[in-house]
């Protein structure tokens, strides 16, 4: 004899009962459980009864039940995602950014520079002339650009060596900061000597 064809259960038009979750849940007819196939709520593995009967069997046993249908049991794995392209790297666009090569300020540093020395020789020659005492303002002016464009001008040559600014400007730049050493110098200078004059001052008419 040959090998025993698997049984198939016989469709039946109503009253199917199905399991889902350890639960008995029906009946349905036929063409519901079709519809449940179709929508993948019922697999191949799920356990099926007809109605008015006592032998539970497997949903995919059952004839005309998933003709073409494809099997919901088991989803497919989500097809692979392409790799995302890595963002740039931030360090180095910021490094490139900070070390690309900026234009010189040297004309703008020897003008100030040239200017304190002028607000500082005014100064020294104010405490000289008694009724002008405001210009000790000039010898504040001197300290006021000489040291910033002495702090700018030195931040620059350093630059310049690094290729980090326009060397074109190094011979302004370069005599920029030493004006404003200059005039750093003669405002504080000028100040000392309005301070002296002062103290003399008020010691002479108090004291």
């Amino acid at each position: 004899m040959g090998p025993r064809a698997p049984h198939r259960e016989k469709p039946m038009a109503n009253d199917w009962y199905y399991i889902k979750e350890k639960k008995k849940l029906g009946p349905v007819s036929f063409a519901q459980l079709k519809e449940m196939v179709l929508h993948g709520q019922l697999g191949r593995a799920d356990m099926v009864l007809p109605g008015g009967t006592t032998k539970w069997a497997t949903a995919e046993t059952v004839d005309g039940l998933f003709p073409g249908v494809p099997d919901f049991s088991f989803a497919p794995p989500p097809a692979p995602e392409a790799p995302a392209e890595p963002p740039p790297d931030l360090a180095v666009f910021a490094d490139a950014t900070d070390n690309r090569m900026r234009p010189h300020q040297g004309d703008l540093i020897l003008m100030l520079g040239a200017g304190s020395i002028v607000a500082g020789v005014i100064g020294i020659f104010a405490p000289c002339a008694y009724f002008l005492y405001f210009l000790v303002a000039f010898s504040l002016v001197a300290l006021g650009l000489g040291v910033p464009v002495m702090v700018k001008a030195k931040k620059d040559l350093r630059g310049m060596r690094a290729n980090l600014v326009d060397p074109a400007g190094e011979g302004q730049t370069r005599t920029g900061w030493i004006c404003s050493i200059i005039g750093t110098a003669l405002g504080g200078f000028g100040l000392a000597i309005m301070l002296v004059v002062m103290f003399f001052y008020f010691v002479t008419k108090y004291f």
